[in-house]
């Protein structure tokens, strides 16, 4: 009974410490240099520069495609007016942040690119769970109006196995480099590195079970239990391949069946450990 209360007091205070890590990392930090963007103007099209001769609204972010362009598969550009926000410090750029955007996307300052997060044609570059920063060059801004433009390429809804892979945007944040860069590097560390560290483990944690349950049929369950940790490995495969050598809707059906192989694995070991 003693042994039991210490591991749920241990439990409690792992998951306490782990609801905090959390809440420190997704709470916004505070930049008082820097600009949120909460809106912007949007269009469709496959044009090599934003489309204002066509329909054009205004849009609020986050703009998740599946509320505000039902059905859309392709790309959506956003265009954002800013005024140059005064002057960064000495050996400092101006920098826009993206908390997500889905699945790829490109930045336009003038008229002029200056990012490409990628394949911008199918199979589209998967951007999804990276943070974005994009410093803006010096000599492209202006000293009053300034346009940005995002060219977006994502997935209708129906085509995805996640809403998370949907085409979106969210909101964005322009200001000095430095300070947006520890916002980014904690998102980086919260959506990226920390799964990347943990897919890896159960990698290798789960072929070592595997191995060992094959060999030794008397514990046989550990090799459930090796696949199961596997196939969850290889769910977070777009996290190290952001461009993967098969179509879109392959890599579909791969995540959703590895999600079948996690179950019957699971159900698996947990019957013959009864």
């Amino acid at each position: 009974m003693a042994r039991t209360r210490a591991l749920s007091t241990v439990l409690q205070f792992a998951l306490g410490a782990l609801a905090a890590l959390w809440l420190a990392c997704m709470a916004p930090a505070v930049q008082a240099g820097s600009v949120e963007i909460r809106a912007a103007l949007a269009a469709t099209g496959h044009s090599a520069a934003f489309p204002a001769d066509g329909p054009v609204r205004l849009v609020t972010l986050p703009d998740d495609w599946a509320r505000s362009w039902p059905g859309h598969d392709g790309t959506v550009w956003y265009r954002v007016q800013i005024e140059r926000i005064g002057t960064p410090p000495i050996g400092d750029l101006q920098a826009l942040f993206v908390e997500h955007v889905c699945s790829n996307f490109e930045v336009h300052v003038n008229g002029q690119l200056v990012h490409s997060g990628g394949r911008m044609n199918l199979p589209y570059a998967h951007n999804c769970d990276q943070p974005q920063l994009v410093a803006l060059p010096t000599p492209l801004l202006r000293q009053g109006n300034n346009q940005i433009d995002l060219r977006v390429a994502g997935h209708a809804l129906a085509e995805v196995g996640s809403r998370w892979r949907a085409g979106s945007l969210s909101e964005m944040a322009i200001g000095p480099q430095s300070e947006l860069a520890d916002r980014h590097a904690r998102l980086t560390a919260l959506r990226v590195t920390t799964p990347q560290a943990l897919s890896a483990t159960l990698l290798l944690m789960g072929g070592f079970m595997f191995v060992l349950g094959f060999f030794n049929r008397d514990e046989s369950h550990l090799a459930y239990f090796g696949a199961l940790a596997v196939a969850w490995a290889l769910i977070d495969t777009r996290l190290w391949l952001r461009t993967l050598p098969i179509s879109h809707s392959v890599a579909e059906f791969l995540v959703c069946t590895l999600l079948g192989v996690v179950t019957w694995a699971c159900l698996l070991y947990t019957s013959r450990c009864v």
